[in-house]
């Protein structure tokens, strides 16, 4: 499983963690979109943020998974 990382996706709203094996080659924004709708808890009318818990930095949503700091083991909040 070289093209996914396995990551923990913190949700505040449902106060829960998840995790998630997530492709490398997807961009954030597709994948946070893909989580968002897997969480039915969530209000998917609502625009969510993925943070980076390491560093508290948003993650940009146009850049793909790979090339975005996010790294197996990586502790996410979906706000």
């Amino acid at each position: 499983m070289n093209n996914k990382i396995l990551v923990v996706i913190y949700s505040p709203l449902v106060d829960k963690e998840f995790d998630v094996f997530i492709p490398i080659n997807k961009k954030v924004g597709t994948i946070k979109n893909i989580i968002s709708q897997s969480i039915n808890f969530l209000d998917l009318g609502s625009e969510h943020i993925i943070i980076n818990k390491e560093d508290n930095k948003i993650v940009d949503d146009n850049v793909y998974v790979v090339n975005s700091g996010i790294k197996n083991g990586a502790r996410l909040i979906l706000i």
